[in-house]
């Protein structure tokens, strides 16, 4: 057991007192403590209660050799890396000294030892021992040193991930198209609104080369481009609009036309002509035309534009209409893309709180570390990427209404928030003491059975109950086969309309094709045949 800036202590382990007081007498004049031992027993004894630096054997001892005190001392952790030097008075016995080096042994003395012989070889192993203890502390607190390097860098990519997994957060909710360029003018990233806008390019793909950009492309590369300028771009659907444009320069120098850049896309083009459309009309007909909008847009939200007559659906909608006009918590239930969001919106738009913020998240689109965040703010330096303060979505509903799509991808820490908000009407965003409350419908909706998510653990129990005060099950597309030719109509009247066909409209299918859809079995329920009849 290695004792750090202390007079180096040696064990003598040797049966004679004679030879045992010869050791101490010259070890002890040469400045080292001494501790000896004149049986195997008391050795091991002393080793196991005292710090020794080295240790001197006696090779015949007693029923337990030096041998054997020497490999019982290599098998303790505490002692494996004590020097022995063995002791013996058989002169040239090349079998013992293997033996002793096989068990561990570092050097051998003859008997008689004489002073200048032992205490040079003392002080060389001791030297070496020393060497040996200052390697492995460097090699220890290197380790330590990159493991803390290592713990360091591991926090630092958590944080970067975490702030990529916010930024890309960040960009899906954008309503406006978004893309990164290049120096050289290609493409670096883009938003989900760029990909439904104009279409899903490869990476580094030069703008120039895409459909529709080629008026953008020419602007840049001519060095035209201004901030607020409105460009007429064809969108992947064919149609020319007219866009609001914006540019941010990445990085210092300015607006130096050779540095990245971040381009924004606003359509502008029904904003336009609705301003031309109100000049020179009389202020009494301006607002007679915003009522009629604003009473347009509500019905767009109601159960009357659910369509389908089939007797599931009616039960969906006998419920919608009594609940509209409360305030109850509403649990809807259903497989992806059976139309949770649009009976969530009903249950809104045609109440009385119509004229309040309607707030819908996806919980299962934003990462676990960042719901929290999303629902109830955060201070600014709360975490990592906390640049300012941000209210919540359930700050921002206060008053209306707030749309929990697939509530069962929250995490257990916001399971207990969420709880708190249905029990009490209150909840803090995280980093701050303070306690704010709201009064806000919740309407929650999943695709997963939270009963078995509860019995799984993964899903709190009395947060269930809460939600589930009053469930709503949509019926699979496949339970409602009746419905499809309703649809069908729908979604071809309605793509009609945006794509702006006219004399070649599409009017509708087939008898052999309406059979063939209902007779599949639509796995993505009415989603996926909407996207069917827009491919066809």
């Amino acid at each position: 057991m290695a004792r750090k800036n202390a007079v180096p202590r040696i064990l003598v382990v040797d049966d004679d007192p004679h030879q045992v007081a010869m050791l101490e007498s010259m070890l002890s004049q040469a400045g080292y403590q001494v501790v000896s031992a004149s049986s195997s027993r008391e050795a091991l004894g002393l080793l196991g209660r005292t710090g020794v630096d080295l240790a001197l054997l006696d090779v015949v001892i007693d029923e337990m050799d030096g041998f054997e005190i020497c490999r019982r001392i290599k098998e303790n952790a505490a002692t494996r890396d004590l020097p022995v030097i063995f002791l013996t008075g058989e002169r040239g016995s090349l079998r013992m000294r293997l033996k002793g080096f096989e068990v561990g042994a570092v050097d051998y003395l003859l008997k008689p030892v004489t002073r200048e012989e032992l205490l040079a070889r003392v002080k060389v192993m001791l030297e070496l021992k020393a060497a040996q203890d200052e390697l492995k502390d460097l090699a220890r607190n290197l380790k330590d040193m990159v493991e803390e390097r290592t713990a360091q860098l591991k926090r630092a990519l958590e944080a970067l991930e975490e702030q990529k997994a916010f930024t890309e957060n960040v960009l899906k909710s954008v309503p406006q198209a978004l893309f990164a360029l290049d120096r050289e003018n290609r493409l670096l990233t883009w938003n989900r609104v760029f990909e439904e806008t104009f279409g899903v390019p490869p990476s580094n793909f030069p703008l120039g080369e895409l459909p529709g950009l080629n008026n953008l492309s020419n602007h840049l590369e001519s060095g035209k481009l201004r901030n607020g300028m409105r460009l007429p771009l064809r969108r992947r659907d064919g149609q020319v609009r007219t866009f609001h444009l914006e540019v941010s320069f990445l990085g210092e120098g300015g607006g130096d036309p050779g540095r990245p850049r971040v381009v924004s896309l606003v359509d502008v083009t029904d904003r336009e002509m609705a301003l031309g459309a109100l000049k020179g009309r009389e202020p009494a007909e301006i607002l007679k035309e915003l009522d009629r909008l604003r009473r347009e847009l509500s019905g767009r939200y109601r159960m009357t534009q659910v369509i389908g007559f089939s007797p599931s659906l009616m039960e969906v909608t006998r419920m919608v209409d009594s609940l509209r006009q409360g305030r109850a918590t509403v649990l809807i239930q259903g497989e992806s893309g059976t139309g949770k969001e649009l009976v969530a919106r009903a249950l809104h738009f045609d109440g009385p709180h119509a004229d309040k913020p309607f707030l819908p998240i996806h919980c299962g689109a934003i990462s676990r570390d960042l719901i929290e965040s999303e629902l109830f703010g955060h201070e600014k330096g709360s975490f990592t990427g906390a640049l300012r303060k941000k209210v919540g979505l359930f700050k921002a509903a206060d008053g209306g209404t707030i749309f929990l799509d697939e509530v069962g991808e929250i995490s257990p820490s916001s399971q207990v928030k969420l709880l708190r908000v249905l029990q009490e009407g209150t909840f803090m965003p995280v980093g701050s003491n303070e306690t704010i409350r709201v009064d806000v419908r919740v309407i929650a909706a999943t695709n997963k059975i939270l009963e078995e998510e509860v019995r799984a653990g993964r899903f709190r129990e009395d947060l269930f109950y809460r939600l589930n005060v009053v469930t709503i099950h949509l019926p699979p597309l496949r339970e409602r086969i009746d419905d499809i030719p309703l649809l069908v109509a729908h979604f071809i009247e309605k793509y009609n309309v945006i794509y702006g066909r006219v004399e070649d409209a599409v009017r509708d299918v087939s008898r052999e094709v309406m059979e063939i859809l209902q007779e599949y079995s639509w796995p993505g329920n009415v989603r996926e045949l909407e996207n069917v009849i827009v491919r066809a």
